[in-house]
């Protein structure tokens, strides 16, 4: 069974991928654009991209639907810290907490209730 430390941590990488996906979402959409204008058209191609596609929109979406559960204090928090890389300590300084020790007790009590 797993435990919600290992949820947590999972969620933690989810988060931690969320810009890469992002990025990846791009480049397929840029790619599947790109197949549609030629004049030979490879329909194999554009629907392995496709449901390539549907993967990444429907992980960005569950991380997305997770994080609109959280409280908005803590979600701006580990967007910081885990989406766009900021120093924890600093990000703790910034959102209130009392240290990084406690931001990540925050963390892991709201998401616990959560995921």
């Amino acid at each position: 069974m797993i435990t919600d430390k290992e949820k947590f941590e999972q969620f933690k990488r989810d988060l931690r991928s969320y810009r890469f996906k992002e990025k990846e979402l791009y480049l397929v959409n840029e790619k599947i654009k790109q197949l549609e204008k030629q004049e030979v058209v490879d329909y194999g191609l554009i629907e392995m991209l496709q449901r390539k596609k549907e993967i990444v929109e429907g992980f960005l979406q569950d991380v997305s639907v997770t994080l609109s559960k959280v409280d908005l204090n803590i979600r701006e928090a580990l967007i910081d810290c885990y989406i766009n890389e900021k120093n924890h300590e600093r990000v703790a300084v910034d959102y209130f907490f009392g240290g990084k020790t406690q931001m990540y007790r925050e963390f892991e009590r709201e998401l616990k209730s959560i995921l």
